[in-house]
């Protein structure tokens, strides 16, 4: 794959048509021993790089490719690609009798799709994701014996690129169901196009947390709660059950921290309750001491002003030292 890769790329740049013509054929060469993978193959596609001899080659080994794995859908798709682009080319022919070779057969079996970024910034929560669903799948199939398979297709964590990806999938392969994507953008760039274009196939993110994504289609599914449903049900929780009116948010120093506390106070209020304190820490923090030291003296603080109205104290915030010291000394 490497080899071909470059050999691909001293084609495309190289300014000398000798070299580029003993690029081309050399790729083909490899092309033709049939040593890549389905995924290395459509890989090569991805990088677009304009030969249509080369591309025609690949388009006729992918096509064979899941001829002979008997994923008839995929290969009627490369099969017709290689026809309706590249007619004039020696593999069109060899097409047109896959083709018919493939009437009236079953598309093959049932794909589950999984859409996870596993290269990049975010490949390490993209394995985990992979992971997980592979464990699942596997126990399934033990469970269940199905003629289903997995299809897992790196979305890079970018919105077009998932679009792009899922499009081809779904069109090359007798997809039932797909898994992601991770991130929210990519998640609603997905759910939005196949809400209209495959309103058919449920579509389940499990990870992204924007509000309306399940919204966008009846067959669109979040098992992540937005932030806005997750503190809205920790404050029902908290107030009607537990009965507290009166909360202290400790949050760290970030996007979703900040996001959290502002919806959960947002909940809260709406509710009859408030939030009296605020501490934030270094996300990664593993000692919150100076943290629970600085919320329980704003806690002392409510409650030295509210005795001291009930005293009849004119200065509300006055401090008696002796108290304080008591108070601070309960660890409850």
């Amino acid at each position: 794959y490497d080899g071909i890769e470059d050999l691909l790329r001293v084609k495309t740049w190289t300014k000398n048509p000798v070299i580029a013509e003993k690029a081309q054929r050399k790729a083909l060469k490899i092309l033709s021993a049939s040593v890549l993978n389905n995924g290395e193959m459509n890989s090569l596609l991805d990088l677009s790089y304009g030969s249509e001899a080369i591309t025609s080659w690949i388009y006729m080994q992918l096509g064979r490719s899941n001829h002979s794995q008997g994923r008839l859908k995929s290969a009627r798709y490369f099969y017709a690609q290689v026809l309706n682009n590249f007619p004039g080319t020696p593999q069109a022919e060899t097409a047109r009798q896959g083709l018919e070779m493939l009437n009236n057969q079953p598309d093959g079996p049932a794909s589950l799709l999984v859409l996870a970024p596993l290269s990049g910034d975010l490949a390490e929560l993209g394995a985990a994701m992979n992971q997980g669903v592979s464990l699942a799948f596997d126990e399934y199939k033990k469970r269940f014996g199905k003629d289903l398979q997995l299809l897992v297709i790196d979305d890079q964590g970018d919105p077009v690129t998932s679009v792009r990806k899922a499009k081809i999938a779904l069109q090359q392969e007798s997809v039932i169901g797909v898994i992601g994507p991770m991130m929210s953008g990519s998640a609603t760039a997905v759910a939005a196009w196949m809400s209209r274009a495959y309103p058919e196939i449920p579509m389940i993110t499990p990870t992204a947390t924007d509000n309306g994504i399940a919204q966008l289609g009846s067959n669109i599914f979040q098992l992540n709660p937005p932030p806005s449903i997750l503190s809205a049900a920790v404050a029902e929780y908290a107030i009607n059950c537990l009965g507290h009116r009166e909360f202290a948010i400790l949050s760290p120093y970030s996007q979703y921290g900040e996001v959290m506390s502002n919806e959960f106070a947002l909940a809260a209020e709406s509710m009859g309750a408030s939030v009296v304190a605020y501490q934030q820490y270094e996300e990664g923090n593993a000692d919150f001491n100076t943290e629970f030291k600085l919320l329980r003296t704003r806690k002392f603080e409510i409650d030295n002003r509210r005795r001291n109205m009930q005293r009849g104290i004119a200065k509300v915030n006055s401090i008696i030292p002796k108290e304080r010291a008591q108070w601070m000394a309960d660890s409850v």
